[in-house]
């Protein structure tokens, strides 16, 4: 009787433990609040640098993210972009020339995490430059259009948008609403993952062909280039070009405009001006790159040969930069700053939170099946059934 009395004690026991094991880890599963999605809110001075942030709140578990962010170009250029520390383990994509119309300028993000999102702060940083001739504040508007976790299902969140205020006169003030979005969540997603890395790719090729107006990549002529121009003088040069004197700075825009290739003499180095199409490389830099086989070359470069163009985009790739050789002459590469997509790190391991409370589930009902089995042959034997 004692031990009958201990198996049913431990059946119970065992079917509250299992019970409770899957109740509390489909409670983490849903436990988490609403997610608060933001953009800073920045005060800075004409010409300034400034970096606007969009953050996330910890352990959101989002999974699937899109999101826009526009911006007024009368006040605000952008320069840059980079990857927050919160989209680790992530692939993202962002296009800052998403089509907009108007002195308007909108990016456009997409964002995808296999298990979701756990860290928060910074998914994504923007770099602008504060154009000068305003004061006031110009608002940095926010919207996002999915979000959702590893199962498709939309999450509460709050999407609160930015601004950068202009110090000077009294800075206007803008309101902007918190944007909330209620769901339940037995309510499936419209976008999917699949989706989301589709539309990811398409923000990632549509950087090449939107006709929205850029700014040119500046590029950085090399050292040694400059050395060549200041010769015999480059002994009293110290790589220093806040150190160049004005007879210096006119040997150095005399010799590149020689060459076909007018330059910009900033504190930091050396650049090409920016032109309305791709910059041209020089005739004399090229005859460098072909090295003793420029005595050879008549100066047409549709006549250049499959080695003596390979010869060509090496030379400048060991500068660290990249040309193309067309039938015209030799250009530089377009720089693109899109981040390319890549792999979703951890895609191939992992087991689905639903299988796992599926199999727990299985086990426990296994398990009280048998221990109510072996009570009944127990009982056979003692005869009392």
């Amino acid at each position: 009787m004692k031990n009958r009395t201990a198996l049913k004690a431990a059946a119970i026991c065992i079917a509250i433990i299992v019970f409770a094991g899957v109740f509390s880890l489909g409670l983490t599963i849903s436990a988490a609040g609403p997610i608060n999605l933001s953009v800073s809110k920045i005060t800075a001075n004409p010409g300034d640098e400034i970096t606007v942030s969009v953050t996330i709140t910890p352990d959101s578990k989002v999974s699937a993210l899109e999101f826009t962010i526009t911006h007024d170009t009368t006040k605000l250029q952008y320069k840059s972009h980079k990857s927050g520390p919160a989209s680790g383990g992530c692939l993202n994509s962002f296009n800052p020339n998403f089509p907009s119309s108007g002195n308007k300028k909108t990016g456009k993000s997409a964002i995808v995490h296999m298990e979701g999102i756990t860290q928060g702060g910074s998914l994504l940083d923007i770099t602008f430059i504060v154009l000068p001739g305003w004061t006031g504040s110009t608002s940095l508007d926010f919207a996002v259009q999915t979000c959702g976790d590893k199962d498709q299902k939309n999450l509460d969140y709050t999407a609160e948008s930015g601004s950068v205020t202009v110090k000077g006169s009294p800075p206007a003030v803008t309101t902007t609403a918190a944007t909330t979005v209620t769901t339940t969540s037995a309510t499936s997603i419209t976008t999917t993952r699949a989706e989301i890395e589709t539309t990811a790719a398409q923000i990632t090729s549509s950087t090449a062909t939107a006709t929205e107006p850029t700014t040119k990549a500046e590029v950085k002529v090399p050292d040694e280039e400059v050395e060549e121009a200041l010769d015999p003088d480059n002994d009293d040069w110290d790589k220093d070009y806040t150190n160049l004197d004005d007879e210096q700075k006119e040997k150095i825009e005399e010799f590149f405009e020689k060459d076909g290739t007018p330059v910009e003499i900033k504190s930091d180095g050396v650049y090409y001006k920016p032109s309305d199409g791709p910059q041209r490389v020089g005739n004399s830099k090229v005859k460098k790159a072909l090295g003793s086989e420029a005595e050879q070359w008549d100066g047409n470069y549709s006549a250049l040969n499959p080695g003596q163009i390979e010869k060509i985009e090496k030379y400048f790739e060991e500068q660290g930069t990249s040309v193309e050789v067309k039938d015209d002459g030799v250009y530089f590469a377009e720089t693109a700053t899109e981040e390319p997509l890549t792999s979703i790190p951890g895609s191939d391991t992992g087991l689905n939170t639903k299988l796992i409370i599926g199999i727990a589930v299985v086990a426990a009902v296994l398990l009280i099946a048998g221990l109510i089995l072996f009570m009944r042959s127990r009982k056979r034997e003692d005869g009392e059934f």
